[in-house]
């Protein structure tokens, strides 16, 4: 009998072997998934840091283009406003100017006096220019 009791301790205890076995084999593959997983996220994390160090490189890159056409708009304003101006005082100049068919016309007392500019023939009325 104690023959028998001992087989099956010793069986008791082979099976338990086993199954403590099966149990750490289950243990190392779900620690190695575990660990595959994190060499995943860091793979992921390296690659988002990367993505974002492009984006924020975009967005400094869109940034400076805006201040340049901010700029480029501001100075196109200004020579805009300063056209305007010329405009207008080559409006005041051209007023004292009568074109040639109107010379015949003029004003009572004023006497016309020809001016050729390029192709164009323009009567200035004397004493109109300072």
């Amino acid at each position: 009998m104690r023959g028998l009791r001992g087989t099956g301790e010793v069986e008791h205890g082979v099976k338990a072997a086993e199954e403590s076995g099966l149990k750490l084999r289950g243990i190392i593959e779900g620690t190695e998934q575990a660990s595959q997983m994190v060499a995943q996220i860091a793979t992921a994390a390296t690659e988002q840091a990367s993505t974002t160090d492009e984006v924020n490189a975009n967005i400094a890159e869109i940034a400076r283009i805006s201040n340049d056409f901010a700029a480029g708009a501001q100075k196109s304003a200004r020579a805009s406003e300063s056209l305007s101006e010329l405009a207008v005082e080559l409006d005041s100049l051209v007023s004292r100017f009568k074109v040639e068919e109107d010379a015949g016309r003029s004003e009572p007392g004023v006497r016309p006096r020809k001016v050729r500019a390029g192709e164009v023939s323009i009567t200035h009325r004397a004493g109109a220019l300072a």
